[in-house]
């Protein structure tokens, strides 16, 4: 990115053709800089990748609204899941690695997270994480979604299964606040995995 901003800035040149460079690396102010610039024409789908620093939320947009190609950066650990989740970015193309910091989440919202980047999204300082049981299921069971291992999980909605609550059991040793269907039978209730 650096070296096509010093090229606009040579005497006589005016305008900078690039739209055979596939790929451009620097910190996301350098990157910013290039989209920025009318006088720089890049291609449509050029790889953007941030090789020093971290970006904001709002830099990586910007550089999202400017080309299809994959965007390789790490969002700045300040920005809370409420900023996160307005990542324009996508699972299929770019490689955004985050780190939620919020104390509290909803396991909605630790999914819609993992939609938006290839690699996996680190949740270990989130205490508490709630929603359904089907919701903190499917935070369980994705792969690329890194949580502690004694979160507090709670059910804020609906009931839960046994195989549920004991699939949320296996995954904390934090407390988990649920309410069982009322179909379960005697059988089935005894082999929750729960404590006292």
């Amino acid at each position: 990115a650096a070296d096509l901003t010093d090229l606009l800035g040579q005497t006589n040149v005016t305008s900078v053709g690039a739209e055979n460079v596939t790929e451009i690396t620097g910190t996301i102010s350098q990157i910013q800089a290039i989209v920025s610039e009318s006088n720089i024409t890049t291609a449509s789908d050029y790889k953007a990748i941030v090789n020093s620093g971290t970006a904001t939320v709002d830099q990586v947009n910007l550089v999202k609204a400017d080309t299809t190609g994959q965007i390789t950066a790490e969002i700045v650990n300040t920005e809370v899941i409420a900023e996160l989740k307005t990542l324009n970015t996508v699972e299929a193309t770019d490689a955004i690695t985050m780190t939620v910091g919020d104390a509290s989440v909803t396991a909605a919202d630790l999914t819609t997270l993992e939609t938006k980047t290839s690699v996996a999204v680190t949740a270990t300082a989130v205490g508490t994480i709630t929603g359904t049981a089907t919701e903190i299921v499917a935070v369980v069971d994705e792969a690329n979604i890194v949580t502690d291992g004694d979160y507090i999980a709670t059910v804020t909605s609906g009931t839960g299964t046994v195989d549920q609550i004991n699939k949320i059991k296996a995954d904390t040793s934090g407390v988990i606040t649920a309410e069982i269907v009322n179909t379960e039978t005697v059988s089935e209730l005894l082999t929750l995995g729960t404590a006292a």
